[in-house]
């Protein structure tokens, strides 16, 4: 007969496998290093800036990074405040888990632990960890008591770190709206209230309430069909790439659509993700963008009481635990960047080598610190992660795919149908580097210097210098397409 009190110990366990697998495999994406840099100039007294001597909005988790800045204070470096809140995250996730389902949860808390997709971006130094956590609570709370403030909460933090996750938990919070008693106005200012804030805010410091990396990937000049076929690419990636994390996908959607009302409402949300995340192009980092579908997926699963769907969830973790590049295969075996066709890498499996904690500690390398006391120099990147975090506050790094750019964010690439997702390359106008250098050199066309102009008014003019915030409404509007004027043809 089995002891009950050693299988609630066995399943405590399991809920503790997500906080694990991040540690065991901790390490920092590239792109993390964009966002460390900006922590790294705040710490310092110079404000939210990536380039020091301009105001530009480059990360799009702004709940993610203004978490980051109290862990830097108290750990001394940025890495470590990454990999912390990574784990102090996953571990909310299992501690969310058990108190909200206690050892029915060990099966979802195990998925999410040896699932590629999830277990890969547990660290990396991105939002993925804090945005499982506040999905896990929304999915909860909405399965559970369902209390309208309750599931403002999480839907206002959830946009707080990424707002383009607002179609996955929108059905959801609108069926419980439309059955709460009260609680409605509560509901509503805690689910837009904290995003609004933020956008005021980003309006009045960046000169901008829309982050620049999304200037950048959607306003290339893409034709919508192609990223869309390059969508569909990345969603084939997961299915060939990571086939248990896509069986947690859709066989949570599946589960979800054949029950009824909340977990209903979560399938519904799921699907509209994918919608969003095939219109957007995708990602090149494999998995990434699908982490918070397949976290929901996994929930949907554990919470379906049927024989087959239990049976399922099972399989699945088998099949997880079977991935040759899983989290219990050990550690990173790439030595070059293995894109599959469609320019989706498993970066986990090349960046670890130089970023993961366990590497260093191994042979005793310290942790990444950026430069001090060079004088200021214009440098032109192509990977503005590591490389331009390395090079300190001093330098003004013109990216050249955009992501931290304002002025070539509003250009059209130049990749057309050949391009990498979030790799979307511009040409550097002639006289804009000499510019920025303040040295002698061709003049910028006189339409691009217009744009030049109110850019810098935006961004590196006193916040309340006059004419700032008609410029801000001028940019605004041609950023969203009401007026042709300051995106160049």
């Amino acid at each position: 007969m089995s002891d009950p009190a050693l299988l609630r110990r066995a399943a405590a366990l399991c809920c503790a496998a997500p906080v694990l697998s991040a540690a065991a495999l901790g390490w920092l994406a590239d792109d993390a290093f964009i966002s460390l840099r900006v922590v790294e100039n705040t710490v310092a007294g110079l404000g939210l800036r990536w380039n020091a001597d301009e105001r530009v909005q480059v990360f799009s988790h702004p709940l993610w990074l203004l978490a980051l800045l109290p862990l830097r204070l108290l750990l001394g470096g940025g890495p470590a405040a990454a990999l912390a809140l990574s784990v102090l995250c996953t571990a909310a996730s299992g501690a969310l888990i058990w108190r909200s389902l206690g050892p029915r949860g060990a099966p979802l808390a195990l998925a999410l632990a040896l699932c590629k997709a999830t277990a890969d971006h547990a660290s990396g130094g991105l939002e993925n960890p804090l945005l499982g956590l506040l999905l896990l609570g929304f999915g909860l709370e909405l399965t559970g008591a369902a209390r309208a403030p309750a599931l403002g909460f999480w839907l206002g933090a959830t946009l707080l770190t990424r707002p383009d996750q607002l179609g996955l938990l929108l059905p959801g919070f609108g069926w419980a709206l439309a059955r709460a008693g009260r609680g409605r106005s509560a509901a509503l200012a805690l689910a837009v209230g904290p995003i609004m804030a933020w956008m005021a805010w980003s309006t009045l410091y960046f000169g901008s309430p829309l982050p620049n990396p999304s200037l950048a990937k959607l306003g290339a000049g893409v034709p919508a069909d192609r990223l869309a076929l390059q969508g569909l690419a990345y969603l084939k990636s997961l299915l060939v790439g990571d086939p248990g994390a896509a069986a947690l996908l859709f066989g949570g959607i599946g589960a979800g659509l054949g029950a009824a009302g909340p977990r209903r409402a979560l399938a519904a949300g799921a699907l509209l993700q994918i919608g969003v995340v095939v219109a957007e192009g995708g990602d090149f980092m494999a998995g990434r963008f699908w982490t918070s579908t397949i976290t929901l997926g996994a929930l949907l699963l554990a919470l379906d009481r049927r024989r087959a769907a239990q049976i399922g969830l099972l399989l699945v973790i088998m099949l997880c635990v079977a991935h040759p590049r899983g989290p219990l295969r050990g550690g990173p075996r790439l030595d070059h960047r293995a894109l599959d066709p469609a320019g989706v890498a498993d970066e986990r499996g090349f960046w670890a080598q130089t970023t993961g904690w366990w590497p260093r500690i191994a042979d005793g390398r310290p942790w990444p610190r950026p430069a001090t006391g060079a004088e200021r120099r214009v440098l032109r990147m192509h990977n503005v992660g590591l490389d331009a975090y390395l090079e300190g506050p001093t330098a003004h790094v013109i990216d050249q795919f955009a992501l931290t750019e304002p002025l070539l964010a509003r250009l059209p690439c130049g990749c057309g149908d050949a391009f990498r997702p979030g790799h979307l390359e511009r040409a550097v106008p002639a006289g804009w580097e000499e510019r920025l250098r303040g040295a002698p050199g061709p003049q910028l066309d006189p339409e691009l210097a217009a744009l030049a102009a109110e850019l810098e008014l935006l961004h590196r003019a006193p916040l309340l210098a006059p004419g700032r915030g008609a410029a801000v409404l001028r940019v605004l509007a041609a950023d969203l397409g009401l007026n042709p004027r300051g995106r160049r043809p």
